[in-house]
């Protein structure tokens, strides 16, 4: 059980490290039936209610973590952060005073010498971050080379791993969505966006297992990824499967659409492809909903805080890989957030071609558990499912 709660814990955490708030929720809900009270369940719901601007439940939240662990320093700086943003810095200090005095009674003096200093600096500017102190948290974490490239009248920025350039949203969606930042700091998002994305991706058995690290990635292998989102897995894909290789990405958000187009067009032009459209049970349009930057998806009820919608081209599975000439897929890769049994509607004549799946099944309807969902289907389908990391499931074909 104890094993159970952490896992759920640590992928939500990992959501809130990119404010994937959508994504997080669902799992934080799970964990509070699971673990009960706790402070860092309930320190992860204060930080998402925070990011989503509900200021008065994040406030609950942490209150509540520091009740049930008096010594949380966490809770206790995210408490006072919200309050200094309602411009209560006497209210954040006595918080800061208070837990610190907790910590020295319990002989954790370092702790509370640390929260008095902080308390200290509530209302006084922040220092300046050094360029050279970010440009060594990216070669930390592997990245060779940042820049911008111009590109159709766009400024995308773009970070550098293992020979390959990964592009991110171009500078103007970035300004659109912080309007209130300024261009040093839009040109650190760029890239802090990027290095999110890379580790996701790139490194994201560190943080659990998806489904598709089950499978055997080889040379010569055909992949097909279904909400490719910008494309950072799909080179990974790419550059796995080798020039005898071939990835399809299929992304339906028009503005992801760009950028994934341009990163494989960047790096693997004779091996990758990105199609835009979204995956349904027939072909046509429909109104899909953005919110925040990857929480996108056909059905409102999958996302929380605002969204808008826009109208996209939608096409079937089996009309992609008919269209794309392909045969047999080794893998097909499933993101598309809460829409998958409409998905699979639309492969009556390809799913003997699809050899297996590995499927990010989260998001059902009211108390629908969308992960048992697709693993019944896909058991009656003909194939062998299991499920990885509690909403995730991967599934090979059974042999005739």
């Amino acid at each position: 059980m104890e094993t159970d709660l952490n896992s759920l814990l640590e992928r939500a955490e990992a959501h809130l490290a990119t404010q994937e708030t959508m994504k997080a929720r669902p799992l934080l809900e799970q964990a509070l039936k699971v673990g009960g009270d706790s402070a860092r369940i309930y320190n992860n719901l204060g930080i998402l209610e925070a990011y989503e601007g509900a200021s008065e439940a994040a406030f609950g939240h942490f209150s509540r973590a520091i009740s049930l662990e008096p010594t949380n320093t966490g809770s206790a700086i995210n408490l006072a952060n919200l309050l200094v943003a309602a411009d209560k810095l006497d209210a954040a200090r006595a918080i800061l005073e208070r837990v610190s005095g907790v910590l020295r009674a319990s002989g954790e003096t370092k702790l509370a010498d640390d929260l008095a200093n902080y308390s200290q600096q509530i209302g006084q500017p922040p220092e300046p971050e050094h360029v050279l102190s970010r440009m060594h948290g990216y070669a930390d974490a592997g990245i060779q080379q940042v820049g911008y490239d111009l590109v159709e009248g766009e400024w995308l920025p773009w970070i550098r791993v293992d020979g390959m350039t990964l592009y991110n949203l171009p500078l103007s969606h970035l300004a659109e969505l912080k309007p209130e930042a300024d261009l040093g700091t839009l040109l650190r998002v760029g890239w802090n966006q990027s290095v999110s994305d890379m580790k996701f991706r790139f490194e994201c058995s560190s943080r659990y297992v998806p489904p598709h690290l089950n499978h055997e990635i080889t040379p010569g292998q055909t992949i097909v990824e279904l909400g490719a989102y910008l494309g950072h897995f799909s080179m990974f894909l790419a550059n796995s499967t080798g020039p005898t290789g071939r990835v399809l990405a299929v992304e339906f958000i028009p503005e992801n659409y760009a950028v994934l187009k341009q990163n494989l067009a960047k790096n693997f032009p004779d091996t990758g492809t990105a199609v835009h459209c979204g995956v349904w049970s027939e072909n046509g349009t429909r109104p899909a909903y953005r919110h925040m930057l990857q929480a996108n998806s056909f059905t409102p009820h999958s996302l929380t805080g605002e969204y808008s919608p826009v109208e996209v081209p939608c096409k079937t599975v089996d009309t992609l890989l008919v269209e794309q000439g392909i045969d047999e897929v080794d893998l097909m890769v499933i993101t598309i957030n809460g829409t998958e049994l409409e998905a699979f509607k639309g492969m009556t004549e390809s799913l003997p071609k699809i050899k297996a799946f590995a499927i990010a099944a989260r998001y059902g309807e009211g108390d629908e558990n969308r992960t048992e969902t697709v693993f019944n289907w896909l058991q009656e389908n003909g194939y062998t499912p299991t499920i990885v990391g509690g909403d995730h499931v991967y599934a090979t074909r059974n042999l005739d």
